[in-house]
C-alpha cells in the first residue's frame, strides 16, 4: 500500500513522464528491472543550465583575455586583473569537468 506522499509522487511521475501508473509499474517491475526512469525534460533543463553557465564563464574569460592583452601591450597589466582571470579560469575548469562527468554518467546509464 502506498502512503499519501508516495501516491502523490506516483501521480507526478505519471504526468511528467506521460505514461500511466500501470505502464510505469510494468516498466519498473517486469521489463527493465535494472534501468532507471529519467525525466528527460528535467535532465535537458539541467544540461542546458550547465551549458549556459559555461558559456557565461567563457564569455567573461574572453573579455578578460582581451583586457590582459591590451594592458600588457601598453605596459599597464595589473595584478588584480590576473587574479580575477585565474579565478574565472578555475571556475570554468571545475564547471567543465563537472559537465563532462555528468555526460559520461548519463551515457553509461543509457547503455545499460
Amino acid at each position: 500500500m502506498l502512503t499519501d506522499n508516495e501516491f502523490e509522487q506516483l501521480l507526478i511521475l505519471e504526468q511528467e513522464l506521460g505514461i500511466t501508473r500501470m505502464d510505469l509499474m510494468r516498466q519498473r517491475l517486469l521489463v527493465n528491472t535494472g534501468k532507471v526512469l529519467v525525466n528527460a525534460k528535467k535532465l535537458l533543463d539541467l544540461l542546458d543550465a550547465s551549458g549556459n553557465t559555461l558559456g557565461q564563464i567563457r564569455e567573461k574569460l574572453n573579455v578578460l583575455m582581451q583586457k590582459i592583452s591590451d594592458s600588457n601591450e601598453a605596459g599597464l597589466l595589473q595584478e588584480q586583473t590576473m587574479i580575477v582571470f585565474n579565478s574565472l579560469l578555475s571556475e570554468y575548469i571545475i564547471a567543465q569537468r563537472s559537465t563532462d562527468k555528468l555526460i559520461r554518467q548519463i551515457i553509461r546509464l543509457m547503455m545499460r
